[in-house]
């Protein structure tokens, strides 16, 4: 049995990944951020608030996959493939977190 798996398996485990938990992360970033973004107005209006935070939430999800799939996948096939000293979580995770921020600008 090969210790290494194919490359195309390689691939859909960095798309799931990326696909599940980018937007799961996005939902819950874009909640706060509009949350905190309201709560910063001093609004006394609260059914506002709750709409914002769930629109907020809403736009957070496909700015997630996105970012989940742009950066989960190509880091997948990296630390796979090639860079073996990205097995180390703290390495990989300062990685994932540098082409996130690329990502997103």
């Amino acid at each position: 049995m090969p210790t290494k798996p194919p490359l195309y398996k390689e691939f859909l485990v960095g798309l799931m990944v990326g696909g599940l938990f980018g937007p799961l992360v996005g939902w819950f970033i874009g909640t706060f951020a509009a949350f905190f973004a309201v709560a910063a107005m001093d609004t006394s209006n609260v059914r506002s608030m709750r709409s914002s935070t769930f629109i907020g939430g809403l736009i957070g999800i496909p700015l997630g996959f996105a970012t989940g799939v742009l950066v989960s996948l190509p880091l997948r096939l990296m630390s796979t493939q090639g860079l073996t000293f990205l097995k180390n979580p703290w390495l990989a995770a300062l990685l994932g977190a540098i082409m996130a921020g690329f990502a997103v600008i």
